[in-house]
């Protein structure tokens, strides 16, 4: 059996220091729930796929002759949104997980009606009017995980043997980020993403995988840290929240051996480390003594590996930061830690696939590819090249060695780093007596990224060190 529990993070502050740390009576008094147990969660499951049982065979006979209800599940990345997943699933219909948190309400009706939804179903009421805004140009039902479960309570389940595999998930296209697609994940392709996972992270029972702050509809937010533990036997646990302390909590608190974290979050814990207890400090510092803790960043295309970022993870936690790319058409794609000797930016390709660089461009071939684009055929043939290798994953990379791969940036990051470079270069101009250039200025005469801060006040049309002595211009961007 797995447990699948919901952490309610909590900080409280300690002679003016930020300490972490408070008992089980005080949480329960403070939040109002206790971790569920994983007999509620498998209790939970069964009614609500009989009470959407019962909902779908009173929809209208129009889903057409190519398969099964299709049901979006909405929510955000926690235990409801996942135990709700599983009961879409067990219930006979095709899933398609979204995260409500990521979507205004055009952009929710958007994808719902990509991937021609029959209904939805919502984890828990707290998106309900959001969700009803955007369900309603289309017409489609809307329902509530738990009043699925009041309806199917008590009743016994019609359906027989193990979870429907089949599943939507959402992608970006690489060369329009503005077009949302659903992707098409069959049975047997679920099976090799599972199983790839399970040999990447090497899944135990005696494991407890801990996710914070990850996107509910990722491919690698389902597969990876809730689908492939649970199917090994692993203890699952998940922790979202609305401040940093929310997820220093669930670290602190949660005896966990695997860490999925999303990649954006890394830094910020980084930065907000200093604020904590040294008794903190110390206590994250030497729990992989006792049991070993191993953290895996999911991170999104283009994103540049911070050798910084890895030190410091390293000091914090006494583990390394393991790289996690992956893409919703082929699942994982490749892991990168750095080894005794071997450079942090160098990656290993996932077990059981293939893959090959056009012009820096990452192509794979292998199990747990897609199947189509749902409703797209055009699409779904351009994606794939003369010799089956899947051309869109949106990663770009070299091969290093035979089995090494050394991610690179975005094309487009590229570009601008070089272009920046380039005025970096060139002589200011001495003569210009205008305003000085602001970082919130949305219109600027030098074109140059946004980074996460700025280090100096712009001064003059050209962006050169001479308007700023002595002072970094010039930070490197970290996704």
């Amino acid at each position: 059996m797995c447990k699948l529990n919901p952490v309610a993070p909590h900080l409280i502050n300690l002679g003016g220091q930020l300490g972490l740390g408070i008992s089980q009576e005080d949480q329960q008094a403070d939040y109002g729930q206790d971790p569920r147990s994983e007999t509620e969660i498998s209790d939970l499951k069964d009614p609500i796929a009989v009470g959407l049982q019962k909902r779908l065979l009173s929809l209208p006979k129009d889903r057409g002759p190519t398969g099964p209800f299709r049901v979006a599940v909405l929510g955000q990345h926690d235990a409801e949104l996942a135990a709700t997943l599983r009961a879409v699933r067990r219930a006979g219909a095709t899933a398609a997980p979204a995260d409500v948190s990521v979507y205004d309400t055009e952009e929710l009706t958007a994808l719902l009606a990509e991937a021609q939804v029959h209904m939805a179903v919502l984890s828990n009421r707290s998106a309900v009017d959001r969700v009803q805004q955007a369900m309603r140009p289309l017409g489609k039902q809307l329902a509530v995980a738990e009043d699925l479960a009041f309806e199917g309570a008590g009743e016994a389940s019609a359906t027989k043997g193990d979870l429907v595999p089949s599943m939507l998930l959402f992608a970006r296209s690489p060369s329009t980020p503005n077009v949302v697609r659903a992707v098409e994940v069959e049975g047997r392709a679920l099976e090799a993403r599972r199983a790839r996972a399970a040999a990447t992270w090497q899944f135990t029972q005696d494991d407890i995988v801990l996710s914070l702050g990850l996107t509910a509809g990722e491919t690698a937010s389902v597969v990876d840290a809730v689908e492939a533990p649970l199917e090994a036997g692993s203890s699952v646990e998940m922790a979202r929240g609305e401040s940093i302390w929310d997820f220093w909590s669930a670290l602190d608190e949660t005896s966990a051996s695997i860490v999925f974290v999303n990649s954006k979050l890394c830094w910020r814990l980084v930065q907000s480390h200093q604020s904590l207890a040294a008794a903190v400090r110390q206590r994250l510092r030497t729990r992989s003594k006792s049991k070993p803790l191993r953290c895996v960043a999911l991170a999104p295309p283009g994103t540049v590996i911070s050798e910084e970022l890895g030190s410091r993870w390293q000091d914090m936690f006494n583990c390394p930061l393991t790289w996690h790319f992956s893409c919703a058409e082929a699942g994982a794609l490749f892991t990168v830690q750095k080894s005794e000797g071997e450079s942090p930016h160098v990656g290993h390709c996932a077990p059981g696939l293939e893959w090959r660089m056009k012009t820096g461009d990452l192509h794979v071939r292998g199990k747990g590819l897609f199947s189509k684009y749902w409703g797209r055929p055009r699409s779904t043939q351009e994606a794939f090249d003369e010799d089956g290798f899947f051309c869109k994953t949106g990663h770009r990379a070299k091969g290093v060695e035979a089995d090494a791969i050394l991610p690179l940036p975005a094309l487009s990051d590229r570009l601008l780093d070089e272009e920046a470079n380039q005025h970096l270069t060139k002589t200011p101009n001495a003569d210009f007596s205008g305003p000085f250039m602001r970082a919130d200025w949305k219109n600027r005469k030098v074109r140059i990224r946004t980074y996460q801060y700025w280090k100096a006040n712009w001064g003059g049309v050209l962006v050169t060190k001479k308007h700023n002595p002595g002072k970094e211009v010039y930070k490197g961007k970290y996704k």
